[in-house]
């Protein structure tokens, strides 16, 4: 068994660059998804179409990245896109639970998209 150093776990820390490059793109994306189907009454299956770019952040940027990303994500959806618009609250059963599936199979994407290392 090898024995634990720190330099073994500071070398998997996750880039600080490649985490906000990721966290913007996601939260960017759901920024300008939630501008162009605001109006549209259909926008409680919007947080599982948002996975799609969860899965592709954490393929090229990898897990932490689509972590932060699904986080920021989830938040600016929840209050600007499901009503009450502007709380945290979600008033409808089936946009809250479309959120919940969204952040669980966004961690089970996160994990197995992400880039692994040698």
């Amino acid at each position: 068994m090898k024995a634990f150093r720190t330099r073994d776990l500071l070398k998997q820390a996750p880039n600080a660059t490649r985490v906000i490059r990721g966290f913007l793109i996601c939260t960017l994306t759901a920024v300008a998804m939630t501008s162009v189907f605001q109006e549209n009454g259909t926008n409680t299956t919007l947080p599982l179409l948002f996975l799609v770019v969860v899965g592709l952040v954490a393929w090229y940027l990898g897990p932490w990245a689509a972590g932060a990303g699904l986080t920021g994500g989830g938040i600016i959806l929840a209050v600007h896109l499901l009503p009450p618009v502007g709380s945290m609250s979600v008033a409808q059963e089936a946009a809250r639970v479309n959120l919940v599936m969204m952040l669980l199979f966004g961690v089970a994407t996160v994990y197995f998209y992400g880039r692994r290392t040698p």
